[in-house]
């Protein structure tokens, strides 16, 4: 049964060969390039993101995002003087949930007026340019939640992989109903704007990043630090928006966050949605004991 739907999934790709300059299978989970042994996907040695000359993978990844909304999504990338379009489809081989892609080269199907134009450093700004937005948060600059649903699947899993620390901390600003109330919400806007510049900044010494969770809600990832260094790392933000003055307009203001802090058990937390619940209790249990504390 498994072999008939290998060779469908198989047959289905032929009439298509002409369009597809390269049609491989990953498992973006693992960063993996696959063959088929028999029935069964095995993994190569080469990890799927060193096609584009990358070290790391890619942060606007095609194919997780294929893997984790179980839908087929498409988006354009370059290597060297080539421009890609790639599509990825999902699908279950061996009953191993993996990734097909099709790379189409479109350097010369592109319609652009300027000839000169198509594959110059310009271009490629451009589709970095793109790709960023589409993980980007437009008010803040942190990553949007859609980077945080599949980075941090990533990132426990490689920490899982090199045996480094994943921590997390959930911020979350103090009473901002209030602000919004008091103020009005361009105002309450600018507060969140300026409250995620001190938590990007914060981090910016560490390995990592920060995502907009939501409203006035952020999640900043440390992906090689330790319990002791998240929780210091908190506690210095904590007191950083404390000492900070915020500004609605001419009005000035001092606000307060609250702060829950979670390292991965590795082999134990192997679910990036259960690291999100326990890092948000911890959150939950710093407001409920007066907010303004960091609790892990």
């Amino acid at each position: 049964m498994q072999a008939d739907y290998i060779e469908k999934i198989v047959k289905s790709i032929e009439p298509f060969q002409k369009m597809y300059n390269v049609i491989r299978l990953v498992d973006p989970k693992v960063n993996k390039v696959l063959y088929l042994k028999g029935n069964e996907p095995v993994e190569m040695e080469s990890k799927c993101f060193e096609f584009w000359n990358k070290n790391e993978h890619c942060q606007n990844c095609v194919s997780i995002r294929a893997h984790l909304e179980k839908d087929t999504f498409v988006k354009i990338e370059y290597v060297k003087d080539n421009i890609y379009m790639i599509t990825a489809l999902p699908v279950n081989i061996g009953g191993r949930e993996v990734v097909v892609e099709l790379l189409k080269n479109v350097t010369s199907s592109i319609i652009i007026e300027d000839e000169n134009f198509r594959s110059t450093p310009e271009v490629y700004t451009m589709i970095e340019a793109i790709n960023a937005f589409a993980l980007k948060d437009n008010l803040t600059n942190a990553y949007n939640r859609r980077y945080i649903n599949e980075t941090l699947t990533l990132d426990l899993i490689s920490a899982t992989l090199t045996e480094k620390p994943l921590c997390l901390i959930m911020a979350d600003i103090d009473r901002f109903k209030e602000i919004n109330d008091k103020y009005g919400h361009v105002a309450g806007d600018n507060v969140i704007k300026s409250f995620a510049d001190i938590l990007i900044d914060s981090i910016s010494g560490h390995e990592g990043w920060v995502g907009r969770f939501g409203g006035e809600e952020f999640l900043c990832c440390l992906t090689n630090s330790t319990l002791e260094d998240a929780v210091q790392i908190a506690e210095k933000i904590r007191k950083r928006v404390e000492e900070t003055t915020f500004y609605a307009g001419e009005n000035k203001m001092s606000i307060t966050a609250s702060f829950g802090v979670y390292c991965a058990k590795p082999k134990v937390d192997t679910q990036a949605s259960n690291l999100l619940d326990l890092v948000d209790k911890n959150l939950y249990n710093a407001k409920v004991k007066g907010r303004n504390r960091v609790e892990y």
